[in-house]
């Protein structure tokens, strides 16, 4: 029987999130199912199948993730974890 696939998400898709975005999409069993940014294109980014939020506290409280990677200023961290 197969495993379902990693539910992962992304808080922010700038530089280092878009690096995040190509990353997972390589990735067997592994799926980009959030997308927390304010970037306009962000939906585009992200492709099918992938919930996006403007804010990333809706990423956070949704529950059906495997785990979340922070790809914001490092200054935001410690709010967002």
């Amino acid at each position: 029987m197969a495993e379902a696939p990693l539910r992962l998400g992304l808080v922010g898709a700038g530089r280092w999130g878009r690096n995040y975005i190509r990353t997972i999409a390589e990735l067997e069993d592994v799926v980009l199912a959030r997308l927390a940014s304010r970037a306009p294109d962000a939906a585009a980014l992200a492709g099918d199948g992938c919930a996006v939020a403007a804010d990333w506290s809706e990423l956070i409280t949704a529950g059906d993730l495997d785990g979340v990677i922070v790809a914001t200023p490092p200054a935001t961290h410690a709010d967002i974890v």
